[in-house]
């Protein structure tokens, strides 16, 4: 898989790099994307056992972050730190982790002249380390994802894709999604803490400056913290909506069907002046499937959208009939970070 040195009788050494084959790489990846499956159950393993938490914050500074599986494994969180095996056996997880650029791999030579590999924290991977990267925090949506309570509607997703009339979560556990995580306070927490995390960084920004009202359900807005200039309402955005000049609705029209989505726009428009505008975050799918990270991301979310009835991602056109269809007259793409663009539909 990767170069090899060959000593020639001048002790001159070449080092010939093997041709790769378009075919093998296309083979390759079609294997990767077929055993695709372990990879969330490592990822998710890494975090519960505070991997990339342990290797941030307990490397040394003359490690240049960077610490052996021996390393981390005494700092592991379990009982069973001095297993002989676990070194080895941690190591093939990180080697997967490296293998997806979410760890940098290295090799330090000790005083004794042998050498270990070493693992630190890549750029990628900053994002599952909580406080390490000021763009945002991810290990916690992964830990919702890989929820057993999400387990067997993944196994079920084909029933999404061929009834549109199912609630696909409530076909495997009886009762809709908020409805469970009403009854199981473990998972609400986990669904909590993944949605505050993903937002918590916009927020915080948006919060510095703005002054107005906080709106939302009742049992929601019990719970909210105190804010200067900013008012907590509780409602029911299906009924009315407080009366301002401007709204803004981050990650709503997503979780709904298009009818739905029209029904909270034309409260929000009932509820604007002349001239008034709502300003709508969220993410957007471009017309045409793309081979980026950027389309794969949007696209994910779209299909992780299946277990909640009527959710969706929509393009900018879609997006543009739900306002005109909710009375507006004017629809424009105020601006965009990665998959998510800000829009203002204006009376």
């Amino acid at each position: 898989m990767g170069s090899y040195s060959l000593k020639k009788e001048n002790h001159v050494v070449e080092t010939p790099t093997p041709q790769r084959d378009h075919d093998a790489d296309t083979t390759l990846y079609a294997m990767v994307l077929g055993s695709n499956v372990v990879f969330p159950a490592a990822l998710n393993a890494a975090i519960e056992l505070n991997v990339f938490e342990i290797i941030a914050k307990e490397s040394s500074q003359e490690s240049g972050g960077f610490m052996s599986p021996l390393e981390i494994a005494s700092k592991l969180p379990t009982q069973k730190q001095h297993c002989h095996e676990l070194p080895n056996r941690l190591e093939r997880l990180l080697r997967l982790l490296a293998s997806y650029s979410l760890l940098s791999v290295s090799t330090r030579t000790n005083e004794d002249g042998s050498t270990d590999r070493v693992y630190g924290v890549s750029p990628v991977g900053k994002y599952f380390v909580y406080d390490e990267n000021g763009d945002g925090y991810l290990a916690s949506f992964t830990s919702f994802l890989c929820h057993p309570a999400l387990s067997g509607v993944w196994l079920n997703f084909k029933e999404a894709i061929i009834d549109p009339e199912i609630d696909l979560f409530k076909k495997v556990h009886g009762m809709s999604k908020f409805e469970y995580f009403g009854k199981d306070p473990e998972t609400n927490h986990v669904f909590n803490k993944a949605m505050d995390d993903i937002c918590t960084t916009h927020m915080k920004r948006i919060l510095e400056v703005y002054t107005g009202i906080n709106f939302d359900l009742p049992h929601v807005i019990e719970n909210a913290p105190p804010i200067p200039g900013v008012e907590h309402i509780g409602g029911n955005m299906f009924e009315g909506v407080p009366q301002g000049d401007a709204m803004m609705l981050k990650a709503i029209c997503h979780n709904w069907s298009d009818e739905k989505a029209i029904e909270i726009l034309s409260n929000c428009y009932k509820a604007l002046p002349a001239k008034g505008k709502v300003i709508v975050g969220d993410f957007i799918l471009p017309e045409d499937p793309e081979p980026t990270n950027d389309y794969k991301v949007v696209s994910i979310l779209d299909n992780i959208m299946f277990i909640t009835p009527g959710g969706r991602e929509r393009t900018e056109k879609q997006f543009e009939s739900l306002g005109n269809r909710s009375g507006f007259s004017r629809f424009q793409v105020v601006c965009r970070a990665f998959s998510t663009m800000a829009v203002t539909i204006t009376q």
